[in-house]
This record gives C-alpha cells, sequence and structure tokens, in this order.
C-alpha cells in the first residue's frame, strides 16, 4: 500500500518497515542461538543425563497432584481445601 492509500507519511512507513525487519532479525537470531545451546546440550552427555535425571523426578506429578475440584490460582485451592464457599 502506498503512502496515501493509508495516510501516512513515506517516513512512517519506512520506518515501521525497518522496525519489522530489525525485529524478525533479532527472533531469528535469538531461536539461532537457543537452537545452538540446545544442541550443545543434547551432545553433552553428562548434561543430557542429568536432564533426563531431572525430568524423571518430574515424571508422574501429575497423578500425584491432589484434585481440588478444577481449582486454578492457589486462593482457589485454599478454598476448597478449607471447604469455604467463594459466596460467603
Amino acid at each position: 500500500m502506498g503512502a496515501r492509500l493509508t495516510w501516512r507519511s513515506r517516513c512512517d512507513i519506512v520506518l515501521e518497515t525497518i522496525a519489522r525487519s530489525v525485529a524478525r532479525r533479532d527472533r531469528e537470531r535469538f531461536v539461532a542461538e537457543y537452537v545452538a545451546e540446545a544442541a550443545a546440550g543434547y551432545r553433552n552427555p553428562i548434561l543430557r543425563r542429568e536432564a533426563i535425571e531431572i525430568a524423571e523426578d518430574f515424571d508422574g506429578l501429575d497423578e500425584e497432584a491432589p484434585d481440588f475440584a478444577g481449582a486454578t490460582d492457589l486462593g482457589e485451592r485454599l478454598r476448597a481445601e478449607s471447604g469455604e464457599k467463594w459466596w460467603e
């Protein structure tokens, strides 16, 4: 779209285009660095073994967690445990 169709100056359109380009480049660089770190950690047998052990420690916690009748935040869970009614 041209500047006349959007009622914006060319300068504004150029600045927005540059900002989007810089943001996209930063995201791509961040993702590339993240993937490189993950790959390096995966190749390191000590780090990989430790990560697997940590994951195994947390395996099954969902089954062990008590059911608080669908409560999602701490306040709701505490009220559910105490039997307190929210409307009282």
